[in-house]
């Protein structure tokens, strides 16, 4: 009897991870997104073995538990992934970082914060912490509002998302008339609170309202607005994505907000037209959903191309030379760079941009603009 040599049988696949805490409206089209481009990278002939992508659906915030959700981080090391993709909830991404230290298998998080990156941690985000602060105080200074109320529940990126606007609203001469924490999840006691926060708002007799929420927050603080009949001038964080789906338009009508996709962007909407032809199913995948989950599974696939040794020690290696990748977030000169002691993706000041919701459209108006970052008096108050 002769033994099989397994050197001359078909490689095994690469494990990849899939960590998944979002709603199925979401992952519904992750799923395909991150399928379709593994396809396409091994159809390239840039990688030398398929991808084995190892999918776990968890239930974390703002309903579930934050455990649960670091738990299967763990699994997924445990199936021998060299890499992880999510979590999405930024919370989420701030609890993972001391697990990816002490396992040392990469993780690309897809998150709107960015202090929880390390050496084993990189990002893509689904916006922007520091930033969207700065987007929203731009807007509402170009429109020449200078009283804002501003309210934002109680996740702790949440409270960061507040920090920041704070800050930009000094910088930039806005004066907050009402300064409101709401909870984050979705029973009665938060809506009992939002109708505090309405009614503090509404007293406060601002030109304009500004709200930084997750998701359950936002629905439920759009929905509150919409039934008291308040046509104010009104603005979100980045969780205005929810805006992509139709059950949103009625009470989100008149919303502006922050999201990924620019209108100019050459690289989403060649992209976009590629995975229709690909996935005609799929056609309708809103911009910015595409836009994250594409340039989050570009960026990994890429770090283990250039990975010296397929180890996640390599992995971790290959992404640190990941390079000048076209960006399908944020405006076309948007890059995606990566490097040792760098691991926020995202190059390009135009990351976001604020769109408007108008009779079930989503309407580009306008970017940061840098020149009034400042205010009048270049931060100093006359």
């Amino acid at each position: 009897m002769t033994s099989k040599d397994s050197y001359f049988t078909a490689p095994k696949p690469i494990k990849i991870g899939v960590l998944m805490d979002v709603p199925e409206r979401h992952y519904k089209y992750a799923f395909p997104i991150y399928d379709y481009l593994v396809d396409r990278y091994v159809a390239g002939g840039r990688l030398h073995r398929g991808i084995e992508l190892v999918k776990k659906i968890i239930t974390g915030p703002p309903s579930g538990y934050i455990d649960d959700v670091m738990r299967g981080y763990h699994e997924l090391c445990d199936e021998g992934v060299l890499a992880v993709i999510g979590p999405n909830h930024s919370d989420n991404n701030i609890a993972i970082t001391p697990h990816a230290e002490q396992r040392k298998v990469p993780i690309m998080t897809l998150g709107a914060i960015h202090s929880h990156v390390s050496p084993h941690v990189f990002n893509i985000g689904w916006g922007t912490v520091p930033e969207d602060g700065y987007y929203v105080a731009s807007w509402l200074q170009q429109q020449g509002y200078s009283r804002v109320a501003f309210g934002y529940d109680n996740a702790a990126h949440c409270k960061l998302y507040a920090h920041w606007f704070r800050i930009a609203a000094r910088r930039l001469g806005l004066k907050i008339v009402a300064d409101t924490c709401v909870s984050e999840v979705n029973d009665d006691n938060a809506r009992a609170q939002m109708v505090a926060l309405l009614n503090e708002q509404q007293e406060s007799q601002p030109d304009a309202i500004a709200f930084f929420g997750t998701g359950a927050s936002q629905i439920n603080w759009g929905k509150l607005v919409h039934a008291s009949g308040w046509d104010i001038p009104r603005i979100m964080n980045g969780a205005f994505f929810q805006a992509n789906y139709a059950y949103t338009h009625e009470f989100f009508d008149g919303w502006v907000g922050t999201a990924l996709w620019d209108d100019d962007n050459r690289t989403l909407k060649a992209e976009l037209e590629e995975f229709a032809e690909s996935c005609p199913d799929l056609a309708d995948v809103a911009p910015e959903i595409f836009a994250l989950y594409r340039d989050g599974m570009v960026s990994l696939l890429e770090g283990v191309c250039e990975a010296p040794i397929l180890t996640p020690v390599g992995v971790t290696q290959g992404l640190e030379m990941v390079r000048m990748i076209p960006a399908a977030v944020g405006g076309d000169r948007q890059v995606i760079s990566f490097g040792p002691y760098d691991r926020i993706g995202h190059k390009g000041m135009d990351k976001m941009v604020v769109r408007r919701l108008t009779a079930g459209k989503l309407i580009m108006e306008g970017r940061f603009e840098p020149l009034s970052s400042f205010g009048k008096t270049h931060g100093v108050q006359a």
